[in-house]
């Protein structure tokens, strides 16, 4: 309607440095010029505030250009305003009705931001202090509305809620692309507590996987508390849906790739606040740490990696060497300590040494044999006990004036 007064409804935001907020929608009705007022209509408290439009920029495609105007059926993006939200209304008419928005998905999963404060710091990001963290994550928050940022009582760390593991995950990777260094805990579910209840979010899960996977990720989803709605068989493999709560969400993806060679495909959407599910199967695995830092040798790694999954470091640094272990918390020796594989620790062959005599030791013909394992003695060696007589071959040999090895000693040349 190009001839009504205007109104549009905000579907998005944005942010700029040099104009400050943006609402993004289609207009629905009338037409917007730079410099025209308008009145926003808060779809929470049901305020009307009057505003002065700055600048008007119309979409195209992927593309966007500054317009001196907008017209009905047109997305544009409009600026001029200190403080506006998805749903809001903007209209030419100060007693116009506001538009109708469907709600937006409340946060589900939390997690803290800090700085890097591990011995690793300072390697690879050029910004690592709080101060840099803490603008970078709160203007974010100004672009997505989604995400909810919030000061703790330590200093340096941040609470972050957001809808999804995921949209946590691309907000990291775009602050490590930046140059950010940081370090983050591990996610968990936003919880409720009605008339004395726990409440717990819920998803709807559809799992598509091929046939000979499917005892394996029905076994998956058991343990992770999913219910099962519904199951179809299609031609090119089985889908599964189910309802799970986020807890069982956290980790499934990375399983469930493993499980079906990357052949199945994930997707989920939040439904609703339920009781609390009870404890949750996820990680059946530990973790291998190493004890201090030092350079990972080849020749140490080959009995640790039979244990689990090793993650490399960055050549010619001095890094521990860690990865996935099959049970739970058990540190391993430094990687640069460890001695060769098949190696026996040498022990002392003097006889003069009280360590050669250790108890269940014998020597026979000059070698110490313990059960079916022999170690080589010096060819010196005739006797465990040089105090007692020789006996046998060496006693004859000595009568002779021979020495082990065949050669006369100075008694035998005398002799012959």
């Amino acid at each position: 309607k190009p001839d009504a007064p205007f109104r549009m409804l905000v579907s998005n935001i944005d942010w700029s440095d040099y104009v400050g907020r943006i609402a993004i929608g289609k207009i629905l009705s009338g037409q917007i010029e730079t410099g025209d007022t308008m009145y926003v209509i808060c779809k929470k408290s049901g305020e009307r505030v009057r505003c002065k439009i700055t600048k008007v920029v119309e979409f195209s495609g992927i593309q966007t250009s500054e317009s001196a105007a907008g017209v009905a059926g047109n997305i544009v993006g409009l600026s001029g305003f200190e403080d506006i939200d998805i749903g809001d209304t903007i209209a030419a008419d100060e007693n116009a009705h506001a538009l109708p928005f469907s709600e937006i998905d409340p946060p589900t999963i939390e997690m803290q931001f800090c700085i890097n404060d591990g011995p690793l710091a300072g390697r690879e990001g050029k910004y690592v202090t709080s101060r840099q963290l803490r603008e970078r994550l709160f203007r974010e928050m100004k672009s997505n509305i989604s995400i909810q940022v919030a000061d703790t009582d330590t200093a340096g760390v941040f609470d972050l809620k957001a809808r999804g593991a995921m949209q946590i995950a691309i907000l990291i990777e775009q602050m490590r692309r930046e140059g950010f260094e940081m370090l983050v805990s591990r996610p968990t579910v936003i919880t409720k507590t009605v008339n004395g209840q726990t409440l717990e979010p819920f998803e709807s899960v559809w799992v598509e996987i091929p046939e000979e996977c499917l005892g394996t990720v029905m076994q998956l989803l058991a343990n992770r508390k999913a219910q099962i709605t519904g199951m179809h068989k299609h031609p090119l493999g089985t889908t599964i849906e189910a309802v799970a709560p986020t807890r069982g969400l956290i980790g499934l993806e990375t399983d469930l790739m493993n499980m079906t060679s990357g052949r199945g495909v994930m997707s989920h959407l939040f439904k609703e606040y339920g009781p609390w599910a009870g404890d949750v199967l996820t990680r059946l695995t530990g973790t291998l740490v190493a004890t201090e830092a030092g350079e990972s040798k080849a020749y140490a790694l080959v009995s640790i990696q039979e244990r689990g999954k090793l993650l490399r470091g960055h050549a010619g640094r001095r890094e521990p060497a860690a990865g996935g272990h099959s049970r739970q918390r058990r540190p391993c020796q430094a990687a640069d300590q460890r001695p060769l594989p098949g190696r026996r620790r040498r022990h002392p062959t003097d006889a003069a040494d009280p360590a050669f005599r250790r108890k269940g030791h014998r020597v026979h013909r000059g070698r110490r044999v313990r059960g079916s394992h022999a170690q080589i003695a010096p060819p010196t060696q005739t006797h465990p006990h040089p105090d007692r007589p020789p006996q046998g071959r060496a006693r004859r040999a000595q009568e002779r004036g021979e020495t082990r090895d065949g050669c006369l000693t100075a008694a035998g040349i005398a002799t012959a």
